[in-house]
């Protein structure tokens, strides 16, 4: 009988022990670390692009300035039309982030050759500025205008005024901020009451803030 007993409580020791074994390899093969690659992401996933470059927003005052080479022309002008520094100076508000209403002067300044003499079309606008991208712009504006021919030496020789409209575009080449820089081409007409109508035409390079 105690013969019996040592035996089963041999058999019921090996049961356990295996028991033991069994479980702590469960538990090894459930906390052993994960295979290399375990942790990538599946294919085909990928970062996001990352954000585009934030768009310059217009509001409130605007202000810029324009400075190129121009021309003017009139019927029988001679020597008094011609290539010449072309100048815009502009001031106003942005109704909407697309639109501005605008008070800008614009004009041109030739000399005349062989002489002292500079001659000045210059054009009072009152315009409007629309957006129709975020760096393209359209222009068109309506007042007065003003010829002047200047001697160096002696002053003013004579001067006209009259009426005067002008159309522009422009595209920003560079943006940042409340910043940006811009080509302009400016096509105008001015309507004088002595002197020869004047067309201008100016190419520049303008620097406005927003």
């Amino acid at each position: 009988m105690i013969r019996d007993s040592r035996l089963t409580l041999r058999i019921g020791v090996g049961i356990a022990a295996l028991l033991v074994l069994g479980t702590a390899s469960v538990a090894h093969a459930q906390y052993q670390s994960p295979p290399p690659g375990y942790y990538a992401p599946p294919p085909g996933y990928g970062y996001p692009p990352p954000p585009p470059p934030p768009r310059v927003y217009r509001s409130g005052l605007t202000v810029g300035v324009g400075l190129g080479f121009g021309g003017t022309s009139a019927n029988n002008c001679g020597d008094s039309c011609g290539a010449g520094f072309a100048y815009e100076l502009h001031i106003g508000g942005m109704l909407n982030p697309q639109l501005a209403l605008l008070f800008q002067i614009s004009g041109v300044m030739h000399s005349i050759p062989n002489s002292s003499v500079d001659t000045y079309n210059t054009m009072y606008l009152a315009a409007v500025q629309f957006f129709p991208t975020n760096a393209l712009w359209l222009k068109g504006g309506i007042g007065l205008a003003h010829y002047t021919e200047t001697d160096v030496f002696t002053g003013d020789q004579g001067d006209d005024t009259g009426k005067a409209i002008m159309v522009a575009a422009g595209y920003e080449v560079y943006q940042t901020g409340p910043f940006a820089i811009d080509l302009q081409l400016h096509l105008g007409e001015s309507f004088y009451s002595v002197a020869k109508d004047h067309g201008t035409l100016a190419f520049l390079v303008g620097f406005n803030w927003y």
